[in-house]
């Protein structure tokens, strides 16, 4: 397909930052830092940038590649970011990224934007001809803070604010955000001990890399690191992601302590508090699935039953056949 449209790589770390940091949707999973550290755990990373004929700006992605028994697999997350909100312009730029990858028959490729996109941009994935495909954990719970910190907290219920209450009683738990980036490597190195403990007590899948993002988050103060000691021994950590939009929750590790401490209670209230106080409008409860895990579910429908689909996320293939059994395989996970 013929465009109007110039794709070009940045490979530079500053342009890339620059032109994300003119984006009022920009978000963690545009960054540099999300790029450099899916590198280090085996994708090929693209970064581009959409011109015009004038040159000016009209879009950007982070395209993560993966090659696996011939085929290629294109994943975008966080976009692609459109400077201009036109479904025909988010269209035919889609198509030109898309181009520029050069994908075969058997190819495929998958954007996943989470919260960041407009009903334009939805628009716009439908008339380039991508497929949208739901699964369950594509919803999450929102704390609309744009009414004040106060009425997010008389929507609480009964049995958070209690729990809540016995955290902060006998002043055991202490609370600290994390600035120093030497504190923040060696938080997120204990942070990564108690994941691992999690995932094998869970037995579920370890869904992030901690030593190959170490350093990228401890650098981006993009992530909002907290870290909860009962008596002076680290308890729970929690890690959040903000964009200009809203503050993500984003992954959290608690020692056996935090059963009874009621630590957990205290680390997302304490995030619910800072997205308040720095003026992000929305805090996103970091996804939920009450089928495959219920006990999650439980402990964020207590903060909030504002339900939102995070997703879909829209799929790409010429190959019928590959194209359903992809969507298909999606819509189970």
């Amino acid at each position: 397909m013929s465009s109007k449209y110039v794709v070009r790589p940045v490979t530079g770390e500053a342009e890339w930052e620059q032109a994300l940091a003119r984006h009022p949707m920009r978000n963690v999973y545009a960054s540099w830092g999300w790029g450099a550290y899916k590198e280090r755990i085996g994708w090929e990373v693209v970064r581009l940038l959409v011109l015009d004929g004038s040159g000016t700006e009209i879009a950007l992605a982070l395209v993560q590649i993966k090659r696996k028994l011939g085929l290629r697999y294109a994943y975008c997350q966080g976009g692609p970011l459109f400077f201009l909100d036109d479904e025909d312009v988010a269209s035919e730029v889609t198509h030109s990224i898309l181009d520029h990858l050069k994908l075969r028959s058997f190819d495929f490729a998958l954007i996943n934007p989470y919260a960041f996109k407009t009903d334009r941009m939805v628009m716009g994935l439908l008339s380039a001809g991508l497929v949208p495909v739901l699964a369950r954990q594509n919803h999450s719970l929102l704390v609309d803070l744009r009414s004040g910190l106060e009425a997010a907290e008389k929507a609480l219920s009964g049995n958070w604010r209690r729990n809540l209450r016995r955290s902060l009683r006998g002043g055991n738990l202490t609370r600290r955000f994390l600035d120093d980036v030497e504190e923040r490597k060696r938080c997120i190195d204990t942070f990564a001990e108690l994941y691992e403990k999690l995932t094998q007590r869970k037995s579920f899948r370890d869904g992030l890399n901690a030593p190959a993002i170490r350093d990228v988050m401890a650098n981006d103060p993009r992530y909002v690191i907290l870290e909860i000691k009962d008596k002076g021994e680290i308890t729970a950590v929690r890690i959040a992601h903000t964009s200009p939009v809203m503050m993500t929750d984003f992954y959290a590790a608690s020692a056996d302590s935090a059963k009874t401490n009621y630590a957990n209670y205290l680390a997302v209230w304490s995030f619910v508090e800072y997205a308040a106080e720095h003026g992000y409008p929305l805090f996103d409860c970091g996804g939920i699935d009450p089928f495959g895990n219920r006990g999650v579910y439980n402990f964020k429908r207590g903060i909030s039953h504002a339900l939102v689909q995070t997703g879909p996320q829209w799929l790409y293939c010429r190959n019928r056949l590959v194209r359903n059994v992809v969507a298909a395989a999606l819509s189970r996970s």
